[in-house]
Order: C-alpha cells, then structure tokens, then sequence
C-alpha cells in the first residue's frame, strides 16, 4: 500500500517543482510594453594614450640639422619619438630622419637615446663639428685643397634629456656623427693634396625648444 501511495505522490511532487520553477522565471515581455533587464558593472576602461605632434626649433654645433633648423616630432607612445628635420650647415642646406626611445627619468622628463640618418653638403675641414674653432669660418688658408661632399651621407648617434610642461618642450642632446659615403668627396683647386680623413666622424652638440599642439 506504502508503494501504491508512493507512486501517486510523485507526479504530483514534480508538478510542483516545475510550477515553482515557472513562477521564478520573469514573465515574457509583451509587445509595445517596456521590459527591464539587470544592470551588469562594466569597469571603466583605461584612457588611451594620445599620439603628441611637436614643432622643435635646433641650435647647436654640427646637429643633424645643421647650426640651426627645424624638426617635426610625433611621439605615438611615450617612449618612443620620430623625428624629421631640415636646416642649414652654414654651407647648404642639411635634411635628417631618425627615431629616439625615450626612458622616463621623473614626471614629464625623459633620457634618450637617438640613431638617425642626415645628409648634406659638406667640407672636410681640419675640425669640424665641437672640434672647430669658429664655425662661421672655413680654412683661413685658401691655398689649401679640402675635401668636399657634395651630399655627405651621416649616421647619427646621440644622447639627451628631455622634459616638457603643458604645451612647452625641450631637449639637449649631444652625439657623434659618422660619415658612411667616404669616398664620395671632390677636391678643392691648392697646393696640398686634400684628406679625406681630416673629418669623416665628427661631435655634435644642440638644443631644441618647442610646442606640442
């Protein structure tokens, strides 16, 4: 009889089971009625880091711009910056590329490190570049033959500090160049055969200050 019972409650026990399960669903939105569904917390997302654009103005001694010139700046991510500029050698006109990685030193500041390429006309002095003694002049003695490129391709190498606040940024900077088309020079009318070597590698030195839109 005890069986009997058992299995005439059974049924009966999975019914409501199942109309139980049916009244914890939510009722089915109707058409036209405004139906409500549970906020989820979505953690806000970090602010993307925007590319910086700077105008630069260089003065120095020998930079890959020359005594003084002009560079664009874009910095996509902090720590890397690339750069083109173009000035003048007091000689012509002097064009350079390059890329520096920028390592945080404190707030706003950076030390970096920069390889590029330049090319310019260029004369191989007695010393050229921080090695001169007056970089407005040429050898005094015109009877000397010089070497001369008439676009003197250089491997640059330098570094720096930099730091900015606002809108405002600066960088000094100091560096070795390396002449790579040796053997692409003419010489000067003189008495005495021109060097080559006289100035193939030389030291540079500069400053930039600038605005960062």
């Amino acid at each position: 009889m005890r069986r009997l019972l058992r299995a005439l409650r059974l049924p009966g026990l999975l019914l409501l089971h199942v109309e139980a399960a049916r009244a914890a669903e939510p009722a089915p939105c109707s058409p036209g009625d405004p139906c409500e569904t549970v906020a989820t917390a979505v953690a806000p997302a970090a602010p993307a880091h925007r590319a910086e654009v700077a105008i630069l103005g260089h003065l120095g001694i020998a930079t890959p711009v020359g005594g003084v010139g002009v560079s664009l700046d874009v910095m996509p991510v902090p720590m890397l910056g690339i750069e083109a500029g173009v000035g003048s050698n007091f000689e012509g006109a002097e064009a350079e590329a390059g890329a520096r990685l920028r390592l945080p030193l404190f707030a706003g500041g950076y030390v970096t490190l920069g390889s590029g390429l330049s090319v310019a006309h260029y004369t191989g002095h007695s010393s050229n570049g921080l090695g001169t003694k007056n970089i407005l002049s040429v050898d005094g003695d015109e009877t000397t033959s010089v070497a001369v490129w008439k676009h003197a391709l250089f491997w640059n190498n330098e570094l720096g500090v930099e730091g900015g606040s606002g809108h405002f940024l600066a960088r000094l900077y100091l560096g070795y160049a390396t002449l790579l088309n040796r053997s692409a020079y003419t010489c000067t009318a003189g008495y005495f055969p021109c060097d080559p070597q006289a100035s193939n590698g030389l030291a540079y030195s500069g400053i930039a200050l600038g605005y960062v839109f």
